[in-house]
């Protein structure tokens, strides 16, 4: 039994990795997310809005659809009597850890925060002298308008 994975993030990371569906099955798992919320639940989402979503045949998002919940990726709850449709939630398949991903994403951060000397700068490779703070001396010749030499009178026409 597949286990409700409760972060959408985290979730896309898992299903996005080695271990994760088949290629046509992940274009379909991205589809849902653009109707899930962060918890990756309230998603109500047909196959034809899916499908144009994707680009697919609604034969073959349904065929997806139905791998990735065999799969443990997708969970459905049951019909209400006051709805049609099912809610589809993220899960993840019970031979995948989790785990790992939630430490990588809380850790990313802080990485070389601890680290003496080194800060989250230090990974870019630019410094304050490395970024210009003032405009640079051009003129504005025949071919070079500036914005500023633009008045309004010019832009309204």
């Amino acid at each position: 039994m597949p286990r409700r994975h409760a972060n959408v993030f985290t979730w896309w990371r898992l299903y996005m990795s080695l271990e994760g569906p088949p290629p046509m099955t992940r274009l379909v798992l991205d589809a849902h997310i653009l109707y899930m919320n962060r918890d990756g639940g309230n998603c109500f989402v047909g196959v034809r809005r899916l499908a144009i979503n994707t680009g697919l045949d609604k034969s073959t998002v349904a065929e997806h659809r139905a791998l990735a919940i065999k799969l443990g990726w997708l969970m459905t709850s049951p019909v209400s009597r006051y709805s049609r449709s099912r809610e589809v939630m993220t899960s993840v398949p019970d031979d995948l850890p989790t785990e790992r991903s939630d430490e990588l994403s809380g850790q990313a951060g802080q990485l070389l925060s601890g680290v003496p000397g080194r800060s989250s700068a230090a990974l870019s490779g630019l410094t304050t002298a490395a970024v210009r703070f003032d405009r640079p001396n051009r003129p504005a010749g025949a071919g070079h308008t500036s914005y500023t030499s633009i008045t309004y009178q010019d832009r309204r026409g």
